[in-house]
């Protein structure tokens, strides 16, 4: 007889005899319902009536005929003994193979053993023994004849007053190896006249359980099931590769996104997939690091990876009219046509399990809003905005490999829940980033677990290689953890250890960039050197107007921040706009399709970094390809201004070339200091060279005491931080800074009476 077993999940049930406990069988009793409950008995209910037995209202007494077929077969002989119950079922079920044999007679046997130890007499004894072997004929073949297999025969019982009879033939099938639930609608004191001490079966207790709700019924289960069954038809039946999602990871969302699918705990036609809301961060400082890196690490993986940040953009008429549909009367009608429009998708299997995941969605849609109007709109939203990112996000489905949606914001629109909720249930991985702790979002789904942190942060959106990462310093969140990130982790370095860097933005106070201005690079936040390269942190700000009105002042706080490597340029444009370049005659050949052609440039004979070290030479085409795919130029992608830029970013002048070639990442980096005190503006090529120049790792500093907009012209993205300082001055001189004492105070006479 096979043993009883307690479960630690439910979901146990399903567990194949093998990853059991001693192989254990489980009979339990549920009286209420509990979190994913609905999922659970639709699923039980599913394999009771393919493979076991559902009883509603109880089990029948055997009828006089009945008995009468029995005595003809088997006579009135009866020994409370293993062999004779299995020379009875010889005869009886005939049918059973010698090992379902084995298994059903030790299983009555020890059943009536029970009954012995509870004081009943033989007489009982004999009449229970024939009521089963009737029962067992005329109701539970099927299940026995199943018995002995790779999966557990289930029993499904639905009644209020279950008779001890029933109860000790469910626990004798049990032994035979068969899991069993009673679901209780009133309470569990009907059982428990029959067996007060729960020695035969467990009861089912979980928090958070509730009462069954009013019309919930095995007749109503079966009529869902259907329905799903019908709808189920439109994907063409169960997919081969069934969706678990969260069910195999450490709970640890940037663990589990970046583990390869192939390291995923997870059986054969399984597909184990992450659906994570992340409420804030652990470490403000270094977010947008840390997301930087989440991403770089799956696309060297060769995963695809689709970002959104704040919504989605609503889908455009053409987008909508593409979408073929008409009026509908039912659920069904809708899903069938609407799903007809993932015709697009050649991978039947992908299909199947896409055209899953839609129907799903709508129908959980619908059970909140039966309005088929409002439905169609949300179905044909999912379509519109599955078609955008199809071909990038799975891509590589085929080769085993899946992709990442993540979506960054602080609040989600009705549509964009139930997109992300019907991306959850496909082949791929759904990472919701909400930095703010203010924010909104709410994930209502059984699926997705919720990570929550303690800091809030104010990224402006998820860093990537076209969006150059920002990393804001420890005061720019709190002064105390300044100190923390300034001081520590120094580390020492070879000259020039590295060719090569990644840059980051680094977002400050005003107040702070004196401070930074001339400190060493390994001593600013966000600083980072491994095995892998560099990253360094670099100033890109603009400050408008005169602090206190105080123009003397101003003028030494400028001469304060000149240094050994500092371009000071007093007056726009610096490069004459429309200026011509040798090399723009071949800038057409230098590109093909976006990306260099970094040997035709090298190769050039106008090509004029071929004397820099050639790691400062690759590290200036890595910067100038950043500039080309970010798209922060406007315009940088049209009418040929690409070649434009290229011209311009490989015939930087002299002077900037020699700072470039001097530029150590891990010490102080060169500096450009911008002043312009009237209605002048800079350039397009001061804004590419600029840009340029950040991205390289120079520290870039705007002085507009007018607060005009004479430096944002060009930009499609504004990439600097804009300070405002003081009141706005106009007509200034700029003076001669070396004949300016950076040092001097006013008197308190010259205070007093605004003299010096």
């Amino acid at each position: 007889m096979i043993d009883r077993g307690k479960i630690s999940d439910i979901n146990d049930f399903f567990l194949p005899p093998e990853k059991r406990n001693g192989g254990c069988v489980y009979f339990y009793r549920i009286a209420g319902c509990f979190e994913g409950f609905g999922s659970f008995i639709g699923k039980y209910l599913d394999e009771a009536q393919t493979n076991g037995v559902v009883i509603e209202g109880g089990i029948r007494n055997p009828t006089q005929g009945n008995l009468e077929y029995y005595s003809e077969i088997l006579g009135d002989s009866f020994k409370e003994d293993a062999s004779f119950i299995s020379g009875a079922l010889s005869k009886w079920l005939p049918r059973l193979d010698p090992g379902q044999n084995k298994l059903c007679a030790d299983a009555l046997y020890s059943t009536l053993r029970l009954l012995e130890a509870d004081g009943k007499n033989e007489n009982i004894r004999k009449n229970t023994y024939v009521k089963f072997m009737c029962w067992l004929y005329y109701r539970f073949e099927p299940v026995v004849r199943r018995i002995g297999g790779e999966k557990y025969p289930k029993i499904l019982y639905e009644g209020s007053c279950i008779s001890s009879h029933e109860i000790m033939l469910i626990t004798a099938l049990c032994g035979c190896g068969c899991d069993a639930v009673l679901l209780e609608y009133d309470s569990d004191a009907a059982y428990l006249k029959a067996d007060p001490s729960s020695k035969y079966s467990d009861r089912l207790e979980l928090s958070g359980m509730t009462e069954f709700p009013q019309d919930f019924s095995v007749a109503e289960l079966r009529r869902q099931n259907s329905e799903k069954e019908s709808l189920s038809r439109i994907y063409g039946g169960k997919p081969d590769k069934v969706m678990i999602c969260n069910k195999w990871g450490s709970g640890k969302p940037f663990d589990d996104i970046i583990t390869p699918l192939g390291s995923r705990k997870h059986d054969a036609g399984e597909i184990p997939t992450c659906f994570y809301l992340v409420r804030g961060t652990d470490d403000k400082i270094n977010y947008s690091k840390q997301l930087y890196e989440l991403r770089k690490n799956m696309i060297s993986a060769g995963r695809a990876v689709h970002i959104e940040n704040y919504h989605i953009a609503l889908p455009e008429n053409p987008e909508i009219a593409a979408v073929t549909r008409s009026s509908y009367q039912s659920l069904e009608q809708l899903a069938a046509g609407l799903a007809k429009n993932l015709s697009y998708i050649t991978d039947p299997a992908l299909r199947s399990i896409i055209a899953k995941s839609f129907v799903d969605t709508l129908s959980a849609a619908y059970e909140k809003d039966s309005n088929l109007n409002k439905l169609s709109s949300k179905g044909v939203y999912i379509l519109c905005w599955l078609k955008r990112i199809f071909s990038s996000l799975y891509k590589e489905y085929k080769n085993g490999v899946i992709g990442c949606y993540i979506f960054l914001g602080s609040e989600l629109t009705l549509n964009e829940d139930l997109f992300i909720r019907f991306l959850a249930g496909t082949p791929a991985d759904v990472l919701i980033l909400m930095p703010d702790l203010n924010g909104k979002i709410v994930i209502a789904d059984e699926r997705c677990i919720s990570v929550n942190y303690t800091e809030s942060s104010d990224i402006d959106g998820f860093p990537t290689d076209d969006n150059i990462l920002k990393v804001g310093t420890a005061a720019y969140h709190a002064e105390r953890e300044l100190d923390d990130v300034l001081y520590n982790n120094s580390g020492l370095f070879r000259d020039r250890q590295y060719g090569r860097a990644r840059t980051v933005l680094l977002e400050t106070i005003c107040e702070e960039i004196p401070i930074l201005w001339d400190t060493e690079l390994k001593y600013r936040s966000g600083f980072s050197a491994d095995s892998k390269g560099i990253t360094i942190p670099v100033i890109f700000a603009k400050i408008s107007g005169v602090k206190n009105s105080d123009i003397d002042e101003y003028w030494r706080q400028i001469k304060r921040l000149i240094t050994a490597d500092t371009l000071v340029i007093k007056s726009a444009p610096y490069i004459v706009p429309e200026q011509s370049y040798p090399i723009m005659a071949d800038a057409v050949q230098f590109l093909r399709n976006g990306k260099l052609r970094r040997d035709e440039i090298k190769a050039c004979r106008e090509y004029q970094y071929g004397f820099l070290r050639e790691e400062m030479q690759e590290h200036i085409l890595d910067k100038i390809q950043m500039l080309l795919d970010s798209g922060v130029i406007k315009d940088g992608k049209t009418n040929g201004r690409e070649y434009r830029i290229l011209s311009v970013c490989l015939s930087l002048n002299k002077p900037i070339v020699r700072m470039i070639q001097k530029f150590d990442f891990t010490k102080k980096n060169p500096k450009i200091i911008y002043i312009i005190t009237t209605e002048s503006a800079i350039s397009l090529e001061d804004t590419i060279v600029l840009t340029l120049l950040s991205y390289i790792g120079f520290d870039v500093l705007f002085y507009v005491p007018t607060g005009y907009i004479c430096t944002e012209k060009y930009y499609a993205e504004i990439p600097f931080t804009e300070h405002q300082n003081g009141e706005y001055m106009y007509d200034l001189t700029v003076p001669d800074f070396d004949k300016i004492n950076a040092n001097a105070k006013k008197s308190f006479w010259g205070g007093l009476f605004g003299k010096k």
